[in-house]
């Protein structure tokens, strides 16, 4: 819901600790929510956290958080629910000594309609790069019935870097298609985020379906779980491969496939594709 539980650990002994003071942060959890035409929903209470990472240190502790539309609609019943798919939100809450300090790094990032959007973080201290685990909006890069016919918008399915030092203590609201009431309001794709290539925000690598979890390892290397598409949930994009790949419904697939974890640098390609994005300019 939204709500996150810190809690001072006191080591007793070995194997022996004891919990001596609980706080709730709520700074998430009242962050607004919208319909998908960009206009406020004071009925939709709390936020879905899906990605929480801890930095700093013990006295000086900042926490970095997704958050989007709490909703979860799509699968073979539910259909669209109308929820926000530019609800996707980058927080940081920094630890001033009494209070937590709330800023929303980055507003307007890519929701499915069914559970997928942004996962897991790690932090390059040295370049003060967080790199994001975005999921995508189908199962297989088509749009289906499962997955509410919603196509992939360019922020989805993919390893996204955010450039810290350009963002500072202010808020970076992607730009959107129409812009009307950007960055809110994805408008199934019609005001989706656009690429900004001079923006802090980038695709790093593309072609995941729903990279759950990133680790950035001592070497500098970075590992990434993917999972893989469920049988029966949806298929390829039409012309899948070729120069008319497109954005047409798909049919459900009968066969899913095992999940993965891929060493990934700059512009690898996960695999997963993403019509979206299919143009010479893709990075």
């Amino acid at each position: 819901n939204g709500l996150i539980k810190v809690y001072t650990v006191k080591r007793n002994a070995a194997n022996n600790y004891d919990v001596t003071k609980t706080a709730t942060i709520n700074a998430v959890a009242q962050i607004p929510n919208h319909d998908d035409d960009g206009d406020p929903n004071p009925n939709v209470k709390n936020r879905l956290v899906t990605g929480l990472l801890v930095t700093g240190t013990a006295s000086q502790p900042v926490i970095y958080v997704t958050s989007s539309d709490p909703r979860i609609g799509a699968g073979s019943q539910k259909g669209d629910l109308n929820l926000d798919t530019n609800s996707g939100v980058i927080s940081r809450l920094k630890w001033n000594g009494a209070d937590w300090n709330h800023v929303q790094l980055v507003q307007g990032l890519p929701r499915s309609e069914e559970n997928h959007t942004g996962n897991g973080l790690a932090l390059d201290a040295a370049s003060n790069v967080l790199y994001l685990a975005y999921g995508g909006h189908t199962n297989k890069g088509g749009p289906s019935h499962n997955f509410a016919n919603l196509a992939e918008y360019w922020y989805s399915a993919a390893i996204l870097s955010i450039d810290l030092d350009t963002i500072g203590n202010g808020t970076y609201k992607l730009p959107t298609l129409n812009g009307t009431k950007a960055p809110w309001g994805g408008a199934d794709g019609k005001n989706q985020a656009m690429s900004d290539p001079g923006g802090p925000v980038k695709v790093y690598a593309p072609g995941f379906r729903n990279p759950y979890d990133l680790v950035i390892t001592q070497a500098g290397r970075m590992y990434v779980t993917d999972n893989g598409p469920n049988g029966g949930w949806g298929d390829q994009p039409k012309g899948e491969g070729t120069a008319n790949c497109d954005n047409r419904p798909v049919s459900q697939i009968e066969k899913g496939e095992i999940d993965k974890v891929h060493l990934v640098t700059s512009g690898y390609y996960g695999g997963h594709p993403n019509p979206t994005r299919a143009n010479p300019d893709d990075p």
